[in-house]
């Protein structure tokens, strides 16, 4: 019974979450170029405040760029903000989701 308690308290914890938007203030960038590094993901979203982390998913074997990252801010409302507009990175339109 106590863990059917935890299970709702953690249910309502993860939808509150889904609705106020990113936790944490980190997005997933997906559609990204294969030749997008880390600093130009870094110089296009740093308009919408303080980068603290990006993560470019890369393959395991070829080391190569697997299409998609995420970027963490430092202020959750400047994650907010993005997903309110269209992003185009080197000529390609990505999409940008709350994570």
């Amino acid at each position: 019974r106590a863990s059917a308690g935890l299970g709702e308290r953690g249910g309502r914890r993860d939808s509150q979450r889904k609705m106020d938007g990113p936790a944490e203030g980190k997005v997933f960038v997906g559609g990204i170029n294969g030749d997008t590094s880390e600093g130009v993901l870094k110089e296009y979203f740093s308009k919408y405040g303080a980068v603290k982390e990006i993560h470019i998913m890369r393959d395991r074997e070829t080391g190569n760029c697997r299409g998609f990252g995420f970027i963490t801010f430092e202020q959750k409302e400047s994650a907010d903000e993005l997903l309110d507009s269209k992003h185009e990175i080197k000529g390609r339109t990505v999409e940008v989701k709350s994570a």
